[in-house]
């Protein structure tokens, strides 16, 4: 019984920190999300460019 109850305990402390931690995890989704779409326009634009040789 002991056991269940520490382990219930340790998943409790997980969702906990889940919990505490949202607003920093869904603000670095956002992020990289943010950096994904610009490094493809970035790319998109690079693609467009005439390409340039240098002797």
């Amino acid at each position: 019984l002991n056991q269940i109850l520490r382990a219930f305990g340790k998943v409790e402390d997980a969702f906990q920190f889940l919990v505490n931690s949202w607003s920093t995890i869904v603000e670095l989704i956002s992020i990289y999300k943010r950096l994904k779409a610009f490094e493809q326009k970035i790319n998109e634009r690079t693609a467009l460019m005439p390409s340039v040789e240098v002797s």
